[in-house]
C-alpha cells in the first residue's frame, strides 16, 4: 500500500505534527499547494489547521482525490476535541465539504495545536481578538485557558496523540 501525507499549515503545529508522522511510518510529505498528483498513492493522509472551522488546503487537496482512495483526514486546532461539541462541529464542517463516497469512507481525527499571537497575520489578529471577546463571556475552562493566555504562546501539541491514527 502507497500513502503520502498532504499538510496545509499556516504557522507550524499541522506542519510540526504531520513531520513526526512522517517520521514515525517513513512516509513523504508534501505540502497542500506543492501537491499536483496524487493518482499514485492508495492512501492520503491529509494534515490540517483549523481555521474559522475550515481546514486549510483540503477543499484544494480534495480536486486531487479519487474515489477509490482513502482518505485519512486529520485537524490540528485549538478547539479540544475530546469536548465532544467542538469534535462534532469539525467533523460536521468536513463532511460538508467532501463528496461522496469519500466522504462516506473518510476518517477523521482531531489533535490540538498551538497560537502564538505575536506571529499572527493582522487578519487572524483580528479574528483571534473577537474570539477572546466573545471567550470572556463564557464560562467554560477552554474558554478561560484562552482569555488567561490571550496575547502569549500557548500550546497543546501532543505527539502521543497521534498513537490514535489508524493508518
Amino acid at each position: 500500500m502507497s500513502a503520502i501525507v498532504v499538510f496545509g499549515s499556516r504557522y507550524g503545529s499541522t506542519k510540526s505534527y504531520a513531520e513526526e508522522f512522517v517520521r514515525r511510518h517513513s512516509l513523504d510529505a508534501i505540502s497542500f499547494d506543492e501537491v499536483s498528483d496524487l493518482s499514485n498513492y492508495d492512501t492520503i493522509i491529509y494534515f490540517g489547521g483549523l481555521y474559522a472551522a475550515n481546514v486549510y488546503g483540503l477543499k484544494k487537496t480534495m480536486k486531487l482525490i479519487q474515489s477509490d482512495q482513502r482518505l485519512i483526514i486529520v485537524t490540528v486546532g485549538l478547539n479540544d476535541p475530546d469536548i465532544p461539541k467542538n469534535a462534532e462541529y469539525t467533523e460536521k464542517n468536513i463532511r460538508q465539504i467532501l463528496p461522496n463516497p469519500l466522504n462516506d469512507n473518510a476518517e477523521i481525527y482531531q489533535l490540538r495545536g498551538a497560537i502564538d499571537y505575536k506571529n499572527l497575520k493582522p487578519l487572524h489578529r483580528i479574528m483571534m481578538y473577537f474570539i477572546y471577546l466573545k471567550a470572556k463571556s463564557d464560562d467554560t475552562e477552554e474558554s478561560r485557558q484562552m482569555v488567561d493566555t490571550y496575547g502569549d504562546m500557548l500550546s497543546f501539541v501532543d505527539f502521543s496523540t497521534l498513537d490514535k491514527i489508524q493508518y
